[in-house]
């Protein structure tokens, strides 16, 4: 059992190796082009991720306050475990309004 484990992880280590070098030979790109583009699509990630959340943030703290602002609120949760599906909606001052996020596994 552990002589095949030690030949399947070696055989990741050759791979990974051969998958290196061919990759850097064939690179159309110097290492040093290649890592400062990594690098700026990196910081452009960060970025996207950044500005989603402070757009989810946005959103949710104004249902905050909408909800705070009209009490009384009702919150009604319906499961469906055949599809795996939650629905929310949220009832503030009489009016009813569909969360567009649907949770589940």
């Amino acid at each position: 059992m552990f002589g095949s484990l030690f030949r399947f992880i070696g055989g990741i280590m050759v791979g990974a190796t051969v998958g290196a070098v061919t990759a850097a030979l064939l690179a159309p790109k110097s290492g040093e082009q290649l890592k400062s583009d990594a690098q700026s699509y990196w910081e452009q990630i960060k970025q996207a991720g950044a500005d989603a959340e402070a757009q989810r943030r946005f959103e949710l703290e104004g249902k905050f306050r909408k909800a705070k602002l009209n009490q009384p609120f009702e919150f009604d949760v319906d499961y469906f475990p055949a599809e795996k599906r939650v629905e929310t909606k949220f009832k503030a001052g009489g009016q009813a309004q569909d969360d567009p996020t649907p949770s589940g596994s």
